[in-house]
């Protein structure tokens, strides 16, 4: 039987919700306190490659609160993934599901030297079937679909789907929360496949009730600690070191080995490529646990940023307020890597009636290499009718050429005393 349109459009929805959701890059000030690793001035990536002109912008809206990404994302998966051969999906592919009615995506891949998936031969899913193992009769299949249903689907690949039916073979009647507890379920193809063609299986198990939940940072800093810490577990029961594998898969799409060592990832080779302009890393990680007496398995990809302190605002140092032209508050910062910064910053005064007010919020660009002061051109006559003491608030450093959000400050007011003088606060306006 093949899927009809509705059917095949909630599958596709649930299977690009599952493989490709992607998270923005979050706030990286104070992200972790770890042992420093001090990577080679070359490690650190140039970037994206920024005119070298300094922009300032006054913002429309005065910025009243700064805001601040999540720092930990939480995950979930009820589904698993891989690689598998034609040999073995001719003699047969043991399915690790928990669920009675798990729809399994089968798409061939690329082998050797080649880029494209066309050198692995096309499926034809009505040669596919699972076999119950444990009473070697096939099991009972609720829909097929064929390459061009998956196509009309959006998966452009060569993917073909079995579905199967939670009636199982003995005809005892199973609720779709429940699982095959006595069968050894296994996908074959009566289609003769080249031995070392690669296809790739993709469970997914919408209505089990086991999950994988893992919650981890979104962004990892590469030079001050040498693995990714998690928290990772199926049904409340942390994962396994011998049952759970890892790899890391660059922005450019290269996977490498990675090591799950007690709740962390470790890496084997340095992170080369820095912030978010070409992309997120992605982990990952596979786990086969026993469950009802069953095994089961997930897989699940956690992005992350990988970020380096390539600047920062020199906190302890006096801001100057420079009198040329627009009066000017200077912040100082340290460029460790040159490049294109851009700092966003807020003025605040008191008002009237005692109360704190911001009154106008100012970003500026340019190209920094080493110790510097980054110039911010507050309209200085705004502060008519205000009083001491001021404040320069919600100051945010990025790194725009290698897209890191490298620090956001609540305050900067070193540059003046809490009870500022009329005289010294006139001199400002």
């Amino acid at each position: 039987m093949k899927f009809n349109n509705k059917k095949v459009t909630a599958l596709t929805a649930a299977l690009s919700t599952a493989l490709f959701a992607q998270t923005a890059i979050a706030n990286t000030d104070n992200a972790a306190a770890y042992k420093v690793q001090v990577l080679p001035t070359h490690a650190v990536s140039a970037g994206i490659e920024h005119s070298q002109q300094r922009v300032s912008y006054t913002w429309p809206e005065v910025q009243q609160a700064m805001s601040v990404a999540a720092k930990q994302q939480n995950l979930e998966s009820k589904e698993y993934w891989q690689e598998v051969s034609g040999k073995q999906l001719n003699q047969g592919v043991k399915l690790y599901n928990s669920s009675a009615d798990a729809f399994v995506r089968l798409a061939p891949k690329a082998t050797g030297k080649q880029t494209t998936s066309s050198n692995a031969a096309p499926l034809q899913a009505e040669q596919l079937y699972i076999i119950d193992k444990t009473t070697n009769q096939r099991a009972k299949v609720a829909q097929l679909a064929s390459q061009k249903d998956m196509e009309f689907a959006g998966f452009n690949d060569g993917s073909v789907a079995i579905k199967l039916d939670s009636q199982p073979v003995n005809n005892t009647k199973l609720s779709k929360a429940n699982t095959h507890k006595a069968s050894a379920l296994y996908l074959k193809s009566e289609q003769r496949l080249a031995a070392n063609d690669r296809y790739l299986v993709h469970v997914v198990e919408k209505n089990s009730q086991v999950k994988l939940a893992v919650t981890a940072p979104r962004v990892f800093q590469a030079n001050v600690k040498s693995s990714f810490e998690l928290d990772a577990k199926i049904n409340a029961k942390s994962l396994s070191d011998s049952n759970t594998t890892v790899r890391l898969i660059n922005p450019d799409g290269i996977a490498k080995a990675a090591a799950f060592e007690q709740g962390n990832i470790v890496f084997q080779q340095p992170l080369m490529h820095v912030g978010a302009h070409k992309g997120f890393y992605d982990i990952e990680l596979t786990t086969t646990e026993m469950v009802n007496g069953k095994a089961v398995k997930r897989t699940i990809k956690v992005p992350f940023s990988n970020v380096v302190k390539t600047a920062e605002l020199d906190v302890g140092s006096t801001l100057r307020i420079n009198a040329h032209g627009e009066r000017t508050v200077a912040i100082p910062v340290n460029a460790l890597e040159a490049g294109r910064y851009a700092i966003t910053a807020t003025l605040e005064a008191t008002n009237k009636s005692g109360e704190l007010e911001k009154i106008e919020t100012v970003e500026v660009a340019q190209w920094l290499n080493g110790k510097a002061s980054v110039e911010i051109p507050f309209n200085m006559s705004k502060l008519q009718g205000f009083r001491a003491p001021i404040h320069i608030t919600q100051v945010k450093l990025v790194d725009q050429s290698r897209m890191i959000v490298l620090q956001q400050v609540e305050q900067l007011d070193k540059w003046q005393a809490p009870n500022m003088g009329h005289g010294q606060f006139n001199q400002l306006k």
